[in-house]
């Protein structure tokens, strides 16, 4: 009983800390941007990664960090300073399947579409993407089922993305903010839609 508590106390102090601490922090975009492996209607156009800098230290030291969450709208990207990329797309309905487990305390349901796009010099791993969602003055639920629930498991490459789709059970599609964080390492951004009809 007493390794169980000290080991949940462990945690919980871990946990604190790395909040505590802030993370990567970085702007709302003005452009969109893409990896190489996104789809466009030109089958030729790509997007070349950047040569990787010869100094990991300088790159370090450009990084811009805050214990803030960052600010977006739905559909504009929000860009970290390490140059990975976070977008989350307007808040669409949807219908969980028959299988679908979360949001059964809601009526109403919506799904996102996020986008990780990775412009560093290193494979970002998106497993611990996580995302949270408050409509009115209420949470939202996560919904799983066999299309939507949870963030990709494979490394996004440098110069390449990733797209998945979230959806929650929410109690007012007009007015919702939607909190995501890629990682640990960076900080949480907000998009919202301002509960605008």
């Amino acid at each position: 009983m007493k390794k169980t508590t000290a080991t949940l106390g462990l945690i919980t102090a871990l946990t604190l800390s790395l909040t505590a601490c802030g993370g990567i922090t970085g702007s709302e975009s003005d452009g969109d941007p893409s990896g190489s492996n996104r789809p466009s209607s030109s089958s030729s156009s790509s997007v070349t990664p950047e040569p990787a800098s010869d100094s990991a230290e300088a790159d370090a030291a450009d990084l811009e960090y805050s214990d803030q969450p960052g600010e977006s709208a739905f559909g504009k990207a929000y860009t970290y300073s390490d140059g990975l990329s976070v977008k989350v797309g307007e808040p669409q309905p949807y219908t969980p399947d028959e299988w679908a487990a979360g949001g059964e305390n809601h009526d109403q349901h919506v799904s996102f579409e996020v986008t990780i796009v990775n412009d560093t010099e290193a494979a970002f791993d998106p497993t611990f993407a996580t995302s949270t969602v408050q409509s009115g003055n209420t949470e939202g639920d996560e919904v799983y089922d066999d299309t939507v629930g949870g963030a990709p498991g494979t490394s996004v490459l440098a110069g390449r993305e990733t797209t998945y789709t979230v959806a929650y059970g929410v109690d007012d599609p007009a007015d919702i903010v939607f909190e995501m964080s890629p990682s640990f390492e960076h900080v949480s951004v907000i998009f919202s839609n301002g509960g605008e009809e």
